[in-house]
């Protein structure tokens, strides 16, 4: 998933590519148990409540049926899923996140640069390394405009679940546009009940784009420090 290069791994202690590597390995572990978990959670859920309503059955109205049907409905079908594989796209975004600081790291390292990524005042992740690339070893930090979009979607997502648990209402004009847009996306990102919610296909998705996102920052680390000229 992660292509680190062997010889840096092997030969320079400080080469953060295995250890980038090492984390997506247990975040495609992390989204794997989920993908068994989710179902067994929505089942149970359902499995549990015909259990305990068919002894309430004759004591509940029509009404108040109805109501507990709606209620289970929304815990398997919203909550389960926004809370599981939404604590995955926040673990993702912050791999992603960590992998770019080491890297930043591993390049401030090797130009004995005294500027550090986090003295950037820009918000935005990937802008923010484009800025530290160009400015420390003169190149930026460059993805194609649709791997580029993909990152600012997952960012988005991850800043709508980690401050809001996915709450719409909570978010400016800008990101909730922008959210209610990659919903009619049909990418696994809905809304229901003006909340975020995630499904397994998103995940698989978006983290295929991180590690791409990753890989193309590292093969810029490789090109300038593997090479014979290095």
């Amino acid at each position: 998933m992660i292509a680190f290069n062997f010889d840096l791994a092997f030969d320079d202690s400080e080469y953060p590519g295995l250890r980038i590597g090492g984390t997506f390995i247990e975040l495609a572990k992390y989204l794997e148990k989920l993908a068994e978990v989710v179902p067994y959670t929505k089942d149970q859920e359902f499995i549990r409540f015909k259990a305990a309503i068919g002894k309430q059955a004759r004591t509940l109205t029509a009404e108040d049926l109805q109501e507990k049907i709606e209620e289970v409905r929304w815990i398997a079908k919203d909550l389960v899923p926004r809370f599981f594989m939404g604590a995955f796209i926040i673990a993702l975004a912050a791999a992603y996140e960590s992998a770019i600081t080491d890297v930043a790291n591993y390049i401030r390292a090797k130009t004995k640069a005294r500027l550090k990524i986090d003295d950037l005042r820009e918000a935005n992740t990937y802008k923010r390394i484009d800025l530290y690339f160009e400015t420390v070893i003169g190149s930026g930090y460059k993805l194609a405009p649709e791997l580029a979009a993909r990152m600012e979607e997952l960012n988005n997502v991850r800043n709508c679940l980690a401050h809001a648990n996915g709450n719409l209402l909570a978010q400016n004009e800008h990101r909730r546009k922008s959210l209610e847009a990659l919903a009619k996306s049909n990418c696994g990102a809905a809304i229901r009940s003006n909340s975020l919610v995630i499904e397994e296909s998103f995940a698989r998705s978006y983290l295929a784009y991180a590690a791409e996102a990753v890989n193309s920052l590292l093969d810029q680390v490789h090109k300038k420090y593997a090479s014979p000229q290095a």
